[in-house]
């Protein structure tokens, strides 16, 4: 009878652990699926490796294990909300950034239009101070011209009055 009770409490025991090993699975399963989001959330956030290391060591905790998964789970939701939190930052800085980028996107087309403008002023002015500069060089050349024609004069009229001068003496001395 004594090994009889024995026997139903090693088969107890067997049942037992039969179940126990269930719940390990069970929770086996549930750890691969944390690990799984762990690593995506590891990827995506730059999670450490010691944080893996970590859940590791505890899958191995035989007694220990549900208590301490029920905490990670807390801890990995907190950590998710905190990921969301992160990501809800960085979509509003990148919308921010884009908005940004529109902007001087916007500014740069502006100045690119009001650089053109400058620059057919400028072109204009220049094409401009190039006919000016053609009539003054040509105003130039007839200055010189008529310098040289006055000259020319000058030079004609004193011959003249020199003639005429003297002509004037040879009249004077006839009379």
């Amino acid at each position: 009878m004594a090994l009889q009770m024995q026997m139903e409490q090693v088969e107890f025991y067997r049942a037992k652990s039969s179940e126990s090993l269930e719940i390990i699975n069970v929770c086996q399963n549930r750890i691969d699926n944390y690990k799984m989001e762990i690593k995506e959330l590891t990827n995506k956030f730059e999670v450490s490796q010691d944080h893996l290391v970590k859940l590791n060591t505890q899958m191995e905790v035989k007694d220990s294990l549900l208590l301490k998964l029920n905490s990670e789970c807390e801890h990995l939701k907190m950590e998710l909300g905190e990921a969301r939190n992160r990501t809800l930052l960085l979509t509003n800085e990148n919308n921010e950034l884009t908005e940004n980028i529109k902007d001087m996107t916007e500014t740069i087309i502006e100045k690119d239009l009001k650089l053109e403008a400058t620059l057919q002023e400028f072109e204009e002015c220049k094409s401009s101070n190039e006919k000016l500069t053609t009539r003054v060089v040509t105003l130039m050349e007839d200055l010189l011209n008529k310098e040289a024609q006055c000259e020319n004069l000058t030079q004609d009229v004193e011959l003249k009055n020199l003639t005429m001068a003297q002509v004037s003496e040879e009249y004077e001395k006839m009379k």
